[in-house]
């Protein structure tokens, strides 16, 4: 019934929009129907479920968008509306994309009628959240007692009880703006939510001052008060004054600009530059021409860096201010006390040192580092003649510019021209970057949509004992990406929109054995916000930044399991899966690309940043420091000469410019998800013997699952060592798991590297490559090449030209000349955009030819002969009256609609 109310409001939206644009123009210049401008000023109703106005709730289109090309932009208009299952020709508006056609209006029609939401024209308005501001004592800071002066037990659980109800709500709107403004970026929604933002800055700076009037000390009889409250009184950067924190807010602003204007030459060519950022990567990742790719290193590196050392160290100074104003030395070291278990409020000092605990695991991951770092070297003379690149030597670090990307922090684009045998792929879907995916087409053949992969994802957890998900999951949550508004496609994110019933999720996704792998990451966050909802308000977060990823991660990787997807009979059940099979040392290597070459990176950024913050780096030594710390942990070096005063290097990464937050904590995740996965696993197996994820599933297995939801109740209220405890039986982090994963790899790495005489270790005098230790260069960039990182001008949608070698998106491939939807989905054309949908549009009333059709009318004007006259309007009847008149017609015929489908389905 649902889906045929659908059409029909679709049908009447349609009417609507063709009759408004065929009603007479006695003279263009005064239109009969009311300006689009004004109409548009009049924001759209809010959902009542919700504090902030959801997608839907955006003011009407502009009339420079139109939902249909303008009439200048069709030089051969089609006469009569344009909606058929029949072939699609590639035409010039076809090669633009999808024109954006605004449902919101039909989707509140829908919604009003079924009584789900208020309906159009209701007097629901969106609200700011700036009326929060001033509403109680929370927000106040004057009349305040001295610091540490209330020592009331009482006193203190009546103020936190207050705190609780009042950051509740704020927090509730604070999501909410976020969840509707990365679902449908409008201009209105993205004020909404720096309007949150900025009410929520308020209250925690008035909060953080009020809490500080207690005595934490006099609290210790009350261990969890007394947490709470010292964690209240932490408040980052907030703790600056208002025109130090704008001026904080200021400088970052100034560093993204170098990453949204910075652009450099072609080689060769005069200016206007046009190569940015986004740009490059694909270049550096694909190019072969090693004097290419030096120009294009070295002139970023002049864009990005130098011009803005003097804001970085502004930053770094601002930075530290309010550090100290929260108790810290600096902001180093507020960056690590989450891991650290820093308190200045309790006087508590570090319960560890992290610099120390990242040295350790570096240590323990070095043996597999080093095996693949010497393998890499080795290829990478076969690829680049040692002769052209004279830095690269067979015993010292690698030139940062040939290692596949602009920072030498992810190597994965080298896969194919180095990846240990040649037999394609791994057995859980191929590289990530070819369009083989055999687990994908498997998932395809079972008939599974984007939503089926995530209640595939749903059943996993249940299976372990967790509970259903809220109906309001899968009504709320965006699977895919909607092509009639803007969205903020990646990251995908799980939402806890903090009401303690409302959790959903975001990710344009597509059939795929990625987004399958992904669903199951996205839930396992939502389980976890789930588990700790029933903690205190303060303690309703992940144990330490890196928690939440890590348990993620794992059931991503648990997600992949050969017995689980035999068990989805996604792979055939005679398929074995050996850990030293070719397929599973490809699979290894190239996961070791992106996240074994990336570990060392990061802690060369935060360790980097640290020693800034701390003084131990200056502005003269800044450059020479970072690039010590590169060949010291990466085992990569400059390519050309770097000057200490005039260079500036570190600037030209988005983890350090961009990103002005410790990166650490993805390698400490990615590291701990195998101590989670062994912890699990030795429950289903009875045994702490090596890990093996190929012999590991935990669907079904209930033990696990009551292991893994003791320690996500948690939440923040005990430490993250004892929450790792719950779960590992330890409290350190340790690297063993991971190299019990790699353990395959590694012993290749070994017996290849000693079969060709390979050095390992980079501490060489820099001999040079012999011709006869020089591989043979494969020559295979592998089916991605320069698609890496695709362009607008390289990709195609269903029913657009894929001749030049585009890739198709959205559930279609290319027959060669247009995309086609895959077996088993049927294309339905409206307009110029085609879908692929999982269901014949004929069950729905839509014929299969071009018998029934829905669209806009073309804007051009029929010749006179072809159309009628218009009916003249009746004396005192205004254009205005005429379509209030249609409208109610209308509606009347949504009613209609609505009953045959019931007495339909009744007789049914």
């Amino acid at each position: 019934m649902v889906t045929r109310l659908w059409w029909c409001l679709l049908f009447f939206f349609c009417s609507v929009a063709s009759a408004q644009e065929q009603q007479p123009h006695p003279e263009p210049q005064q239109p009969p129907h009311p300006e689009p401008q004004q109409q548009s000023q009049q924001p759209l109703p809010e959902p009542q479920q919700q504090p902030l106005p959801e997608p839907h709730q955006q003011p009407l289109p502009e009339p420079q968008q139109p939902p249909h090309p303008e009439p200048q932009q069709q030089p051969h208009p089609e006469p009569t509306p344009s909606s058929s299952l029949s072939p699609v020709l590639d035409t010039e508006e076809d090669r633009r994309g999808p024109p954006k056609q605004d449902t919101d209006i039909v989707q509140q029609l829908i919604d009003g009628f079924l009584g789900s939401k208020p309906a159009l024209g209701s007097n629901k308005t969106s609200m700011s959240p700036s009326r929060f501001v001033n509403t109680s004592d929370y927000w106040f800071t004057n009349n305040l007692k001295p610091a540490g002066s209330i020592k009331d037990l009482d006193a203190a659980q009546k103020w936190l009880d207050g705190y609780v109800k009042e950051a509740e709500v704020i927090l509730q709107e604070v999501n909410g703006a976020g969840w509707s403004y990365f679902t449908n970026l409008t201009d209105h929604h993205q004020k909404i939510l720096v309007q949150a933002e900025d009410v929520l800055g308020k209250f925690v700076r008035s909060t953080s001052k009020q809490v500080k009037q207690f005595d934490m000390a006099a609290l210790a009889s009350n261990d969890s008060l007394q947490r709470m409250m010292s964690m209240l009184t932490i408040e980052g950067m907030k703790a600056l004054p208002e025109e130090r924190l704008a001026e904080l807010n200021e400088l970052k602003k100034e560093l993204s600009g170098a990453f949204a204007n910075g652009a450099i030459c072609e080689k060769g060519r005069a200016p206007p530059c046009t190569l940015r950022y986004p740009d490059l990567q694909p270049l550096m990742a694909t190019e072969r021409d090693a004097s290419r790719l030096l120009y294009i290193w070295l002139a970023w590196r002049g864009v990005a860096g130098p011009p803005y050392r003097q804001n970085y160290t502004d930053l770094m100074e601002v930075s530290n201010e309010g550090a100290k104003l929260n108790g810290f030395r600096d902001a180093g070291e507020m960056w690590r006390s989450p891991y650290e278990m820093t308190t200045p409020s309790l006087g508590q000092a570090a319960s560890l040192d992290l610099r120390t605990e990242l040295k350790r695991l570096y240590s323990e991951m070095l043996p597999l580092y080093v095996q693949l770092h010497a393998y890499m070297r080795r290829r990478l003379a076969g690829i680049f003649n040692p002769n052209n690149v004279p830095a690269l030597t067979k015993d010292g670090p690698i030139p940062a510019h040939v290692l596949g990307s602009m920072h030498a922090e992810n190597w994965a684009s080298l896969y194919f021209e180095t990846k240990p045998f040649a037999q394609d792929e791994n057995t859980f879907g191929g590289d990530p970057w070819s369009a083989h995916d055999p687990i994908g087409s498997e998932l395809q053949k079972h008939n599974y949509t984007v939503e089926g992969m995530f209640k595939q994802a749903e059943e996993y957890f249940t299976s372990m004992g967790f509970d259903n998900l809220p109906e309001s999951f899968w009504n709320t949550s965006v699977f895919t990406r909607p092509w009639e508004k803007d969205m903020l496609c990646h990251p995908s994110l799980a939402f806890d929109l903090r009401n303690g019933k409302d959790y959903r999720v975001k990710i344009c996704a597509q059939v795929s054995q990625a987004d399958f792998t992904e669903a199951h990451k996205l839930l396992a966050q939502n389980y976890y916000q789930m588990s700790y909802r029933e903690q205190p308000l303060p303690f309703r977060e992940s144990a330490n930044p890196s928690f939440a990823s890590a348990i993620a991660e794992s059931f991503g990787l648990l997600s992949e399991n050969g017995d689980y997807l035999k068990s989805l009979g996604l792979l055939p059940s005679d398929k074995t899966i050996d850990s030293d099979s070719p397929k599973m040392i490809n699979k290894l290597y190239q996961e070791a690309l992106q996240w074994i070459a990336a570990i060392p990176f990061t802690v060369v950024a935060d360790f980097w940043r640290w020693d800034a913050f701390a003084g131990v780096l200056n502005e003269t030594s800044y450059n020479d420091g970072w690039w010590h710390l590169r060949e010291q942990y990466q085992g990569v070096k400059a390519p050309a000469p770097r000057s200490p005063t005039e260079d500036f290097d570190p600037l030209s990464s988005p983890l350090i410019s961009q990103q002005h937050n410790p990166v650490i904590r993805e390698s400490v995740s990615y590291i701990m998800k195998f101590q989670i996965i062994k912890g699990l696993c030795g429950v289903v197996n009875g045994t702490d013997g090596p890990l093996q994820t190929t012999t590991c599933s935990l669907a079904n297995s209930k033990m696990a699952g009551e292991k893994l939801k003791n320690l996500m109740r948690l939440g923040a209220s005990r430490s993250w060592p004892e929450a790792l405890k719950e779960i590992t039986g330890t409290e350190k982090l340790d690297a063993t798991p991971l190299m019990e994963y790699y353990r395959p790899l590694l012993d290749w790495l070994k017996a290849e590297n000693e079969k060709t005489h390979t050095y390992i270790g980079w501490d060489g005098p820099g001999t040079p490559f012999e011709k006869s230790e020089i591989p043979e260069p494969t020559g295979n960039l592998g089916p991605s090449g320069a698609e890496l990182f695709p362009s607008r001008e390289e990709v195609s949608y269903p029913g657009q030209s894929c001749g030049r070698g585009q890739i198709c998106l959205l559930d279609s491939t290319c027959n060669g000349t247009i995309c086609e939807c895959n077996d088993g989905l049927f294309a339905f054309k409206m307009g110029h955009s085609v879908s692929c949908l999982p269901g014949d549009p004929a069950q729905v009333g839509f014929g299969t030819g071009s018998d029934l059709v829905i669209g806009l009318f073309s804007h051009e004007t029929p010749s006179v002969s072809a159309e009628p006259e218009p009916e003249p309007i009746p004396e005192g009847e205004t254009p205005a009256k005429k379509a209030a008149t249609t409208y109610l017609a209308h509606v009347c015929l949504i009613l209609v609609c609505g009953l045959i489908a019931m007495l339909q389905k009744a007789v049914l």
